[in-house]
């Protein structure tokens, strides 16, 4: 899903947000109902993330441009080029980490921001399980059980 070192950029200035996988006994349940009512939310903030990501790596790319000029033509003046592109890459990079932030302060989830691929806590038949969204579907209407992931996907 995401591509070789794409986001080994991401890594390298900072944290992701995207909270990891850990035990439910401490999270929120969400009904599929109440998925589907936070779902434009979710979907505002992934977008949001998206974007920051993509002007990130926009941005990596401006870097790695810099220092083949520097490289080329011994300008003076790419240090603080770099520098400045440096600063707007991690004040994207914030915005990214804000938006995956609220989600994770929901317990939603990012399990590939590029697909938007997202998991809300719930239960089916009194069992912990992970409700299912991934980008363009309409609403939520998967689920799958803790530990077989996207690939266990069935219909509610």
């Amino acid at each position: 899903m995401n591509s070789p070192g794409r986001m080994d950029w991401v890594h390298s200035l900072g944290e992701i947000g995207s909270p990891h996988q850990r035990s439910m006994s401490d999270q929120l349940t969400y009904t599929v109902d109440e998925a589907n009512a936070l779902l434009p939310w979710v979907i505002e903030l992934l977008n949001e993330a998206t974007a920051a990501l993509n002007g990130s790596q926009l941005l990596k790319a401006e870097i790695d441009r810099l220092h083949n000029m520097s490289r080329s033509n011994g300008h003076g003046d790419i240090d603080q080029q770099v520098s400045d592109v440096m600063d707007q890459a991690k004040i994207e990079l914030e915005k990214m980490n804000s938006a995956l932030g609220a989600l994770k302060e929901k317990q939603i989830i990012v399990r590939d921001l590029e697909t938007q691929l997202i998991d809300f806590p719930g239960e089916l038949d009194s069992e912990r399980i992970w409700l299912c969204w991934i980008k363009d579907e309409p609403e939520v209407a998967f689920w799958h059980h803790l530990n077989t992931g996207f690939a266990g996907r069935q219909a509610l």
